[in-house]
């Protein structure tokens, strides 16, 4: 007879995973509302006090959030560039990413490195596209000319060579609209268009569909912070409720499994937090070290620990947002003496490399190692799966979700045998 009920019980589970999978595309946005809400819970709990109301408690809770917020916000502000220091950054960034571009994929003799540049040359478009100076910024630019103003206050004549060469080259884009074409220069400093594939006319009806699909997509988002507010308002209402449709004969099986979910998610959590805060201070110190500008190197450290977060993917995009920097920096004091330019790239990688190497060897066995003691063939498959069903959402809670099914697993199995159920 417990046999039999044991198997209704997975029956029951078989089904109910059958039924999530048919509305599979609400996963991911109930998943991100379910983690902001626990991880909202400790600071909950340090407003619950006996005699004051529940909702009063989170309205509190709330409120220490977004003065603390504030604070941090006011505090990183300073760090941040100004309107004409983000101005130049773009304006560099444009300049020098195709300055690059063209030494390195189009003025080559390499067959090879000519026929990636070709085939990366969408993708760079679409990022030249969003260097592009807007009129406001056009206008800034020239206020930032006037003479009358202080030096710190005005942009110099090498930004302003480079914003004028900016310009130029999309003086000239505008008369070829080839989309697929990449402006280079050639011997004697004259703007060229350099071909890469056939052109390209602009079709409306797929801006249409881009335009709906992106509607659809932040509708059904709105999901994420309506799970997070009821969530938050809970007062373990869903967890007795969920208790009280649980058979008495599995009562304390039930309760094991819910405190040993709650101990795997807070390990996780917890840990993946310190580890991206290590990841994030590594990466500040070697950017320091191979002389990165203090906000330069702040802005990094910070991108390079939230991006951590992601498995395998992450580390990657840390990596390759420190080598872009690299590429089109010009001012850094090293506190090596004999790193130049030149060689800023190259160490630039190191830096990420060894940054990873402390994550791969110390951050993560001793931080996470508790909570996520997973083969690595179970991530990596768990990551590919993920990320052709859900996207970039998918891989980021795959960690957590497989987590999670571990932990009821091996509780499942464990408290069965030991009550003979199985």
């Amino acid at each position: 007879m417990r046999k039999l009920q044991v198997f209704f019980v997975l029956g029951a589970i078989a089904l109910a995973l059958t039924l999530v999978w048919s509305v599979s595309v609400l996963i991911p946005p109930v998943l991100v509302g379910v983690v902001f809400a626990y991880v909202f819970r400790p600071l909950k709990a340090k407003f619950h006090f006996s005699w004051l109301p529940h909702e009063v408690g989170v309205f509190l809770a709330f409120g220490f959030i977004l003065i603390a917020s504030t604070l941090v916000f006011f505090k990183v502000k300073s760090f941040l560039p100004s309107e004409k220091e983000k101005i130049e950054l773009k304006i560099r960034l444009d300049y020098r990413l195709h300055k690059k571009y063209s030494e390195i994929f189009i003025d080559t003799q390499s067959s090879f490195l000519s026929s990636i540049g070709k085939e990366i040359a969408p993708a760079f478009q679409s990022v030249s596209s969003l260097l592009e100076i807007t009129p406001y910024e056009q206008d800034k630019v020239e206020k930032f000319r006037l003479s009358h103003l202080k030096k710190k206050q005005r942009i110099s004549d090498r930004y302003y060579e480079y914003y004028m060469a900016n310009q130029r080259r999309r003086n000239v884009e505008q008369i070829y609209r080839e989309p697929s074409a990449v402006l280079t220069f050639d011997e004697n400093g004259e703007m060229k268009a350099v071909q890469t594939e056939e052109k390209i006319n602009p079709d409306k009806a797929k801006e249409k569909e881009q335009s709906s699909q992106l509607l659809y997509l932040l509708s059904l988002w709105m999901l994420a912070p309506l799970v997070f507010i009821f969530l938050i308002f809970d007062n373990g209402q869903i967890r007795r409720f969920l208790v009280k449709l649980v058979p008495n004969s599995y009562f304390e099986l039930t309760l094991t499994l819910i405190d040993r979910l709650d101990e795997a998610i807070g390990l996780y959590l917890r840990g993946t937090a310190m580890e991206c805060l290590l990841v994030a201070l590594s990466t500040f110190i070697g950017s320091l070290v191979i002389g990165l500008p203090f906000s330069a190197a702040v802005l990094l450290s910070m991108v390079c620990g939230a991006l951590n977060a992601v498995p395998f993917l992450g580390p990657m995009l840390g990596g390759l947002a420190l080598l872009s920097y690299a590429l089109i920096a010009e001012d850094i004091h090293p506190l090596l003496p004999f790193l130049t330019l030149d060689h800023l790239p190259v160490a630039a990688l190191i830096v990420a490399g060894t940054v990873q190497v402390l994550d791969n060897i110390f951050f993560a066995p001793v931080v996470l190692g508790r909570a996520v003691s997973l083969h690595p063939l179970v991530v990596i498959l768990s990551l590919s799966a993920s990320s052709l069903l859900f996207g970039v959402v998918g891989v980021v809670l795959t960690i957590p979700t497989v987590v999670v099914v571990k932990t009821i697993v091996h509780t499942l199995i464990t408290q069965l045998k030991a009550y003979r159920l199985i």
